[in-house]
């Protein structure tokens, strides 16, 4: 019974680390891959960026 309920708790543990693992290696992942808007330009501009340099240009900042 102690055995079983070890067991359980283990394979549950396993299953939590695994998913926080996978987490983990998506964010790291995701920051390190460049978003299709700045793989279209020349350099990557911050959304920032863009809006000043609309405004400057008389545009309405998105």
């Amino acid at each position: 019974m102690l055995r079983e309920r070890f067991i359980r708790y283990f394979m549950h543990l396993s299953t939590v680390c695994k998913t926080i693992i996978s987490m983990v290696f998506f964010i790291i992942l995701a920051k390190k891959t460049p978003s299709s808007r700045s793989v279209k330009g020349h350099s990557p501009v911050s959304r920032w960026e863009m809006n000043w340099l609309r405004t400057k240009d008389g545009r309405k900042p998105s």
